[in-house]
C-alpha cells in the first residue's frame, strides 16, 4: 500500500487576483514582488491577459 504526504496545499485564498479583471493569477501572495511576472508597481498583480493588452508583448 503506497503513502502519499502532502505537504504543501495551495487554495484560492493564498493566490492574488488580477487588479484589472479580478481573475486569479497563478501568483502566490507571499511571493516577493521582484520574483513576479506581470506585476506593475505602483498598481499590483496582472494576469498575462491583461499585462499584454496593456503593455504589449
Amino acid at each position: 500500500m503506497s503513502k502519499f504526504i502532502i505537504t504543501n496545499v495551495v487554495s484560492s485564498a493564498d493566490l492574488e487576483d488580477c487588479v484589472l479583471c479580478h481573475t486569479q493569477t497563478s501568483v502566490l501572495k507571499q511571493t516577493p514582488i521582484q520574483e513576479r511576472r506581470f506585476y506593475v508597481e505602483g498598481a499590483g498583480q496582472l494576469c498575462e491577459g491583461c499585462y499584454k493588452e496593456t503593455y504589449g508583448k
